[in-house]
This record gives structure tokens, sequence and C-alpha cells, in this order.
């Protein structure tokens, strides 16, 4: 089975443009993908060794280019922060889905 057919929602990520002396970012523009997005609620630790609680799982199709600092836009509008990203690979090496770990 593919995971193709399973991707029945859209998100969209958008890469960092630029950060001000704050520390606010502003994006560039947002990228659409198919995606599948599943509630869960699991604890897991973020980059910095904090405990966070997953509050979903997005899952898209291949190797997509995604680091912890994109802006990550579910279906619903919402923008969760993202804690954790893998890649899932096939036999041969090849990546066959991205998940990413969202929390609030």
């Amino acid at each position: 089975m593919s995971v193709r057919t399973l991707l029945r929602q859209t998100v969209t990520l958008a890469a960092p443009a630029t950060t001000d002396l704050y520390g606010k970012s502003t994006y560039g523009t947002a990228v659409s993908h198919p995606a599948r997005v599943e509630p869960v609620s699991e604890l897991t630790r973020d980059l910095r060794g904090k405990d966070v609680v997953v509050i979903a799982d997005v899952y898209l199709n291949g190797d997509v280019t995604v680091t912890h600092a994109y802006k990550l836009t579910l279906h619903d509008g919402t923008a969760p922060v993202i804690a954790a990203i893998d890649k899932h690979t096939d036999g041969r090496g090849n990546v066959r889905y991205t998940r990413i770990r969202c929390t609030r």
C-alpha cells in the first residue's frame, strides 16, 4: 500500500525568512503538501530536552525538506510547534514518508 493513498488532508510549510532583534521569525511563501494528520497524546522531548506533550503526528509523502524552525499550518488553520521530525525509510534506504510531531 502506498503512503500517498492515506494523505487526505492538506498542510502548509513555510521556511523561516528572517529573524528580528527580538527573536521573532518571519516566513517565506508557504508550500502546500498532502498530509495525514493524526491526533495523539504522547510525551516526548523537544530539541532542548524538555518534556512536551505531542498533540498530533503529521505524515508527508517522501523526503520533505523541513526543520524545527519552519512554520507548519494544519488543515484546520492551527499552527502547532514542531517538536520532532522523523524520516522513515524502506529496505533500500529510500525515504518513504516524513513524520512531524507537533506540540502546543
